[in-house]
């Protein structure tokens, strides 16, 4: 599944269970671990956050019935 809107593309990987956010156009990033299964993606020039990625993402919602396709989101086809 794929969402883009001004310049902020999610992008959720369903066989590898990723959800990746992105702001801006993609390009090489320095990354922060933030924690075993998010990992921050910052601008290497100007240490602004341009990304989020995270590993394992259904798990974070075990309580809830997550299915990410039931999401209200304006679905476009991204680059």
């Amino acid at each position: 599944m794929r969402w883009v809107e001004n310049g902020m593309k999610i992008v959720y990987d369903g066989e590898a269970d990723v959800l990746y956010i992105t702001c801006g156009t993609p390009k090489y990033t320095e990354y922060i671990e933030y924690s075993e299964d998010v990992i921050l993606r910052l601008d290497p020039d100007t240490k602004r956050l341009v990304g989020v990625t995270v590993i394992d993402f259904s798990r974070h919602f075990e309580k809830v019935d997550l299915n990410l396709s039931d999401w209200n989101l304006p679905i476009r086809k991204g680059k």
